[in-house]
């Protein structure tokens, strides 16, 4: 735990290279953790991720083929 914005930015740019960590999480000091609530907590990852679905067709788009 720090208040230290620039202690927070080397936690992040050091500590986020270990694999399993995404990044950091930043909350006002008195906020207290709630099961299923998010409040005033934000979460800062080191990298964005993206999920997709690729796929692919044989012949042309108006009559494929498979």
């Amino acid at each position: 735990m720090t208040t230290d914005p620039a202690q927070g930015r080397e936690w992040l740019e050091s500590w986020t290279d270990v694999f399993g960590v995404e990044g950091i999480v930043v909350k006002p000091r008195t906020s207290r953790y709630m099961p299923g609530h998010r409040g005033a907590w934000i979460k800062v990852r080191r990298r964005d991720t993206t999920e997709a679905i690729i796929g692919t067709t044989t012949g042309t788009l108006t009559r494929p083929s498979s």
